[in-house]
């Protein structure tokens, strides 16, 4: 998912070290220096649907898939 695409949200690194940490925050420092797509992503990830009822509906189908 990228901010190209429409669907970025944030910002990934793939391996829990600082270095990886490191270099998420210099992209996210970077694109905040670039209105336009920092305003592109603040607006994507907004528009997120993070309530307790999403996350709950995600675990049951889980659970369900996990039980059947």
């Amino acid at each position: 998912q990228t901010l190209a695409d429409g669907l970025a949200t944030g910002f990934m690194f793939t391996e829990m070290s600082s270095n990886h940490l490191f270099d998420a925050i210099q992209r996210a420092v970077t694109l905040y220096g670039h209105k336009k797509s920092w305003q592109a992503l603040c607006k994507i990830a907004m528009a997120q649907d993070f309530s307790w009822e999403t996350s709950a509906q995600a675990y049951l189908q889980v659970y369900q898939q996990l039980v059947s």
